[in-house]
Order: structure tokens, then C-alpha cells, then sequence
């Protein structure tokens, strides 16, 4: 398959209606249009905002820079980024001029994962010390110093278990990826027992009339070749699931546009729902699910706050609950005041919670990762995880909801 541009040129329209079709640089050619890999690289080191991982996944989205040439026993890999909430991003910056360093890079990052799933916290910290040449606990500074209400201790924690459990965003950055969506699944097996999420990403650069460069980073899909979606490998190797970007999911987390296994997971909520017992009885208990959420757990008379269950049997395996609301001011205003409550929150819940805000939807969440969350084998496992976390977040959350909501 050929590579090429199949998106449209960007054009800009000045006040007097003329219109300038941009032409697209070329990436680390030797011609006097080209740029390079450097280049691209302290570009994406210095502006995190410009990489889109919030269509990838929202839980990354707060990016914090940690350093460059991070040296692991596979090699240097290229960009490394961490989040609040302990969460790593690794970048790999790549020209795409023939389908073997296609494949060479999916290959080189995943072992870059591999490698770090086998470090601490101290092998991190201090391979971020050498990198930056900052004494102390850099990694947590550098996340302090862009995020002030960063609590170390936690911080350590998150970072520890995203370690342990090899739980990465995997970003590949080129200028042009056209690979069939089987070459690259053949290379998934290296990624073992991670729970990540591989993202490609292509970068166009353009100039502009007044001589400045425009940037736009595509997340790209797979289809028969790459498009505008994201690859998403679990704990072991799966087909890739494609979600298509013009479908409006139904919540943050939790739901997909596939259901092929619909039965499947009807009869799972309904095997959960039978045995579901709650402390608060007042509390209302949803209808049968029948996708990957059982949601509208409602916590709030009027609708605009309440708690999910959810599975991922397509790749992921992983079985969660999470809160959410509905967009609008008093929602804002609600979670804001559940911050405020944070620590005393998470020490009722007892359990590890993540929790984001995009796009004014605010999200509090707990997930486990799974071998098989539909499989009879771990059926009792899923369901008593499920029971016991969303007994626990009723507990903590819904009295503090109903009152804030009266206020």
C-alpha cells in the first residue's frame, strides 16, 4: 500500500475573502521545506497540550513534561510525560518512510513498556534525576511545580501501581502512517501482561502566509489501513476494536459502539442485579444493562448525578464503577465541593479512585483489571468486585451528594 496524504489541504481565508491553500512541509527530508525528528520532538516536549490524548483517553489528558532520552534497558525512549494522578505517557517520534520502521517502532515502544513495567518508583525517580539533572524527588517536582495540589504520597502510589500493572499511553508519532491494521496487530503479543492503550498519531506541518508553521495532530483509526481511530491492546493479544469518531458514546467511560457480545452481557447484568444487595436501602437500583455499563445507579432525585458499573470485554477486560453528572453549573458547583473532600472521600471508599474532569463532565472512578471479566472462570470475582466497590461508593457519596444538593 501506497503512503500518502489522504486528508485534504488546510486552507486560510484572509478579510478580504482571498484564500491560501497551505502547503505541507516534509518531514526530515533534505530539502530547505523539511524538519525534523529533534524538532518534533521538543515541540511535543514543550507544548503537551498539542497532543490529542484526550480523544485516546480523557484519564491522560492532564500532561505534565518529565524529560527527554529517558534511558531504559531498551533503549532511550523519546518523550516521557506524567500525569496527577500518576499516570505515564510515553511518546516515540518516528519518520514513516517504509512499512519496516513501521513496525520497528511499534515493536521499540512496546518494549520501552515492557521495561518500565519492571521498574519501581525509585528506578523511575532516579532515571528521571539523570535525565533532567534534578536532585530529589523530580518526577513528583516536576508534577508539583505544574499542579501545586499534587499530594506526594499518593503521587508515589499512582506512579507505583501504573508500574506494576504496565498500565501506559503508548503514543507513535509520525508524519504519515499507512500500515494494514494486521501488521501492526502481529507486534501487540510483545506488550505481554500491559494494560495500555496504543495510539498513532500523524503530525502534518504547514506553512502559513506570514511564514509561521501550523500544526495538526490526527489521531488516526484502523480500517484496512490506518485512518482515524484508536488501537486499544489489553493484557493479552485481541482484535483491534475500532470506534468510529462520528458516534456519540453515551458516557465517559463504560459504553461502546460494539456490542458483540450484547447477550453476553445482558445475561452478566442480569446475574449481578439478581444478587445485588446495598447498605442503603434507599438507595435506587437500575434497570438490566445490556452493554458494557449498567448505568443510572441515580443518586440524585433530580437526575443529574449517579453512579455506573461497567465492563470491557472487548480487549481490555477490566470491570469498574464510576460517578459522573450531568453537565451544567450546579454539577460544577457539586463536584468542586466533593474535591474539597477528597482525602475523607477516598478513605471512606477505601479503594484506589481516579478522578477527571473534561469538557465540564466530571467523572470519579475505581476499575480492576481482569482476565476475562464475561468468562464463568472469573464470573464470582467480577461480580463481588462490582458489588463491594459500588456498596462502598454509595456509601461514601450519597448522603455527601443528597446534601450538597439541597444546599
Amino acid at each position: 500500500m501506497a503512503d500518502g496524504n489522504y486528508y485534504g489541504s488546510p486552507v486560510v481565508i484572509d478579510e478580504n475573502g482571498m484564500v491560501n491553500v497551505l502547503k505541507r512541509r516534509t518531514f526530515a527530508g533534505n530539502s530547505a521545506d523539511s524538519y525534523s525528528e529533534d524538532w518534533l520532538q521538543n515541540l511535543l516536549f514543550d507544548h503537551a497540550e498539542i497532543l490529542p490524548v484526550d480523544e485516546i483517553d480523557h484519564a491522560y489528558e492532564r500532561l505534565v513534561p518529565i524529560c527527554r532520552e529517558l534511558s531504559t534497558g531498551a533503549g532511550p525512549l523519546d518523550v516521557l510525560y506524567a500525569t496527577p494522578e500518576g499516570r505515564l505517557v510515553i511518546v516515540e517520534v518516528k519518520l514513516w518512510r517504509n512499512p519496516e520502521a513501521r513496525r520497528k517502532v511499534i515493536a521499540q515502544i512496546l518494549d520501552y513498556a515492557t521495561e518500565l513495567s519492571d521498574w519501581s518508583y525509585e528506578d523511575l525517580q532516579r532515571e528521571v534525576s539523570k535525565s533532567t539533572r534534578r536532585s530529589g524527588n523530580s518526577l513528583y517536582e516536576l508534577v508539583k511545580e505544574r499542579f501545586p495540589d499534587t499530594d506526594e504520597k499518593r503521587f508515589v502510589d499512582d506512579v507505583t501501581r501504573s508500574l506494576r500493572l504496565g498500565n501506559f499511553m503508548l503514543l507513535v508519532i509520525g508524519d504519515g502512517i499507512r500500515e494494514g491494521a494486521a501488521s501492526i496487530a502481529n507486534f501487540l503479543d510483545r506488550g505481554g501482561n500491559l494494560h495500555f492503550s496504543l495510539g498513532l498519531v500523524e503530525v502534518g506541518v504547514y506553512d502559513m502566509p506570514d511564514g509561521r508553521r501550523m500544526v495538526q495532530p490526527r489521531v488516526l483509526a484502523r480500517t484496512v489501513e490506518i485512518k482515524r481511530t484508536v488501537l486499544v491492546h489489553g493484557n493479552e493479544r485481541v482484535e483491534l476494536d475500532v470506534v468510529d469518531e462520528t458516534h456519540e458514546v453515551e458516557d465517559v467511560i463504560g459504553d461502546s459502539v460494539f456490542h458483540p457480545k450484547k447477550q453476553a452481557c445482558i445475561d452478566f447484568w442480569k446475574g449481578f442485579l439478581d444478587g445485588l444487595q446495598l447498605d442503603d436501602q434507599s438507595q435506587p437500583i437500575a434497570k438490566n444493562g445490556t452493554g458494557m455499563s449498567n448505568r443510572f445507579f441515580g443518586v440524585l432525585p433530580n437526575g443529574r448525578a449517579w453512579i455506573s458499573t461497567w465492563i470491557g470485554p472487548f480487549g481490555g477486560n477490566k470491570a469498574g464503577v464510576y460517578l459522573t453528572f450531568a453537565k451544567g453549573e450546579d454539577s460544577d458547583a457539586i463536584y468542586q465541593q466533593l474535591l474539597a473532600q477528597r482525602s475523607e472521600i477516598e478513605g471512606d471508599i477505601g479503594l484506589p479512585t481516579t478522578w477527571t474532569s473534561r469538557n465540564g463532565k466530571h467523572v470519579v472512578s475505581t476499575e480492576r483489571q481482569f482476565i476475562d471479566v464475561l468468562s464463568n472462570e472469573e464470573r464470582n470475582q467480577v461480580y463481588e468486585f462490582l458489588a463491594d466497590t459500588l456498596n462502598r461508593y454509595v456509601n461514601a457519596l450519597r448522603h455527601r451528594l443528597v446534601s450538597l444538593d439541597s444546599k
